[in-house]
């Protein structure tokens, strides 16, 4: 979609301010209707229908499918061209040419290597304001409220609340990873208590530390069912861990835990509140 088109698109939902109802959710819902309304066009034939109505119910289609665009953060081309790898993948040329069949009715001779089920997401957000399951926490040793990201998720979960509950279970060494209830966190189910390294140079275990802490928290979410876990970039705050070493970490640390859990579905979701570190972000995680 050409630039000036997005931009109206964005202009036009500005004017009305009607970014507050573009949830995920209801964009889904929206996009569903207008797909209903344009296969309407041909209900009664394939070859006789108003080209007109088409051409305005697929607009809308699309309309919306650029909200959701934005309401994820995601990039349209990105999204496609890693789906269409994916699908040249299931359905080979020499097998699926003239054919509407699905791959698996082909036969199995030559299976499809099994994709792991997990993905990893990065957008420009806050920690507070995720949707998901669990919640990472950049904690202390000591589960005590702190700066920066720890002190953003006391705030929110209730500090007295979330105290009580991190003071029963009293501490957490370096690299490892607790599980407390949400508490006050209305949007999420769980907070994760992981315990990343203070950087020393990087030559004194913080590597390893930070590797370790990201693994043992999505231990934690699948031990606890979630399907979906947010998480900051653990010790680049006031840890001072290197932004673009703490991606790197990070990022591998959660690469091999979906490579090694093949069979499970969760939804890994980084947040940074800086548009650039974002983009770092991506950039690393396309590289490895």
């Amino acid at each position: 979609m050409k630039q000036e088109t997005i931009d109206r698109i964005r202009k036009f939902t500005a004017d009305r301010d009607w970014e507050q109802f573009h949830t995920p959710a209801n964009l889904a819902k929206s996009i569903a209707i207008e797909a209903g309304e344009l296969l309407e066009c041909f209900q009664w034939s394939e070859t006789e229908y108003d080209p007109e109505h088409v051409k305005e119910e697929l607009a809308d289609v699309l309309v919306y499918c650029r909200d959701m665009l934005d309401a994820l953060d995601l990039d349209e081309d990105e999204i496609v061209l890693a789906k269409m790898t994916k699908n040249e993948a299931k359905y080979p040329v020499e097998k699926a040419r003239g054919s509407n069949a699905k791959y698996t009715e082909y036969g199995k001779e030559a299976p499809v290597a099994r994709q792991p089920l997990s993905t990893i997401e990065i957008h420009k957000n806050s920690i507070t304001n995720l949707h998901t399951d669990a919640v990472v926490n950049a904690a202390n040793n000591w589960l005590a409220e702190g700066g920066g990201v720890c002190g953003a998720i006391f705030k929110a979960a209730g500090t007295r609340l979330l105290a009580a509950e991190c003071a029963k279970i009293g501490r957490c060494e370096t690299g490892g990873a607790v599980i407390t209830s949400a508490c006050g966190m209305t949007n999420n189910k769980y907070i994760i208590h992981a315990v990343g390294p203070v950087y020393r140079g990087g030559k004194n275990g913080e590597p390893e530390q930070l590797y370790s802490c990201y693994r043992a928290a999505l231990d934690r979410a699948r031990e606890n069912g979630c399907r979906s876990v947010g998480f900051p970039l653990i010790s680049a705050g006031i840890f001072g861990y290197p932004v673009d070493e703490a991606w790197r970490v990070a990022l591998t640390a959660c690469k091999d835990w979906i490579n090694d859990n093949p069979e499970y579905a969760l939804r890994i979701v980084f947040v940074r509140q800086y548009r650039s570190e974002v983009d770092e972000g991506k950039a690393i995680l396309a590289e490895l």
